[in-house]
């Protein structure tokens, strides 16, 4: 992305972390909705004037502009994705630190392990117990099938 897009983004972004903070009174959902009609007639102007890249951009905008700004209409719902960044964390480190690993079937049962792990600390709930409670299930399950 280039440096003043990147920055048009990053304003834009604060902009709207300091709207979702506040309750949503008239003026601030006027402002929204001026927001949003001023955005759909700036990108029906410039997307026929742009090129491929850009225009590919604005089309996404136009056309996927419910979904951009949805959180302007729902304010529970955060203007950044920090809490998915932070879950990858985990697997992203494990990676650096294990050097990946050496089979599908081996990243497959990390992803696994790595995502059950994510879950319970989104849950607050202990990975060890919730381990020993699927074994104890798996455990029952076999012995339900003899």
């Amino acid at each position: 992305m280039s440096q003043p897009l990147y920055f048009f983004w990053v304003h834009l972004a604060r902009v709207f972390i300091l709207i979702t903070f506040e309750p949503l009174c008239h003026p601030l959902s006027q402002w929204v909705e001026d927001f949003k009609q001023r955005l759909k007639q700036a990108l029906e102007k410039w997307r026929p004037k742009a090129g491929y890249a850009a225009g590919l951009l604005l089309k996404s905008l136009l056309e996927k502009s419910h979904q951009w700004w949805y959180f302007l209409d729902v304010p529970e719902v955060p203007p950044d994705n920090n809490r998915a960044e932070r879950s990858l964390r985990l697997g992203v480190t494990k990676r650096k630190i294990a050097g990946g690993s050496r089979s599908f079937s081996g990243f497959v049962d990390t992803a696994s392990l790595l995502t059950v792990i994510q879950s319970c600390r989104a849950q607050s709930r202990s990975v060890l117990a919730f381990l020993r409670l699927a074994l104890v299930d798996l455990l029952h399950k076999s012995e339900n099938k003899r």
